[in-house]
């Protein structure tokens, strides 16, 4: 389960916004692992949203290695019959620390916009949307939490939107997340 999204100054508090999502994940070899989740906040707006991927080790070391994850995002809308699809890849840093299996990671995201058009008909000027994440991963035996700090889309101007969004220099946004996850 994962909880969080973009910082925003909501009548100047800084938030992030409380997205949600439940998933689950599993390995099928001690390279490749696969993922899907459904964003549960999107539901309740009427659109489908479901997250899959595959996650491939790269190259391993000690304590450190190289993986990347390949996935996509898919929205269908449950109003309208409206459709997007999103694919990405992301290449991962990760180090384990103190013996332990927590670790830390780095990540350099980059989602792909194949539409021509954005809301109201406007053209798509990027294709590239790109994020950074900084993150740690607390391993149990049994569960495992996360936390996760992120810059989204560094490449876009945040200003003259709707939202009020967080971010060095009117580009992107900062991003918070935490997350959960049972292990069975």
């Amino acid at each position: 389960a994962d909880l969080g999204g973009p910082m925003i100054n909501f009548n100047g508090i800084p938030l992030f916004m409380p997205l949600t999502s439940i998933g689950s994940a599993m390995g099928i070899s001690d390279n490749v692992s696969v993922f899907a989740s459904i964003h549960t906040t999107s539901l309740m707006y009427k659109t489908f949203q479901l997250e899959t991927s595959a996650n491939t080790s790269l190259f391993r070391f000690d304590k450190s290695g190289f993986s990347a994850n390949w996935g996509a995002y898919t929205f269908c809308g449950l109003r309208e019959s409206k459709w997007a699809f999103y694919p990405y890849a992301d290449i991962n840093y990760y180090l384990h620390y103190n013996n332990k299996a927590h670790f830390a990671y780095f990540s350099f995201t980059s989602m792909m916009e194949l539409h021509r058009k954005k809301a109201f008909d406007e053209p798509v000027t990027k294709r590239i949307i790109p994020h950074l994440t900084l993150g740690h991963r607390w391993v149990k035996d049994n569960s495992e939490w996360g936390l996760e700090l992120k810059y989204l889309s560094f490449n876009k101007d945040n200003r003259n939107i709707v939202v009020d969004y967080i971010a060095p220099g009117n580009k992107g946004s900062f991003g918070f997340y935490l997350s959960y996850a049972k292990k069975f």
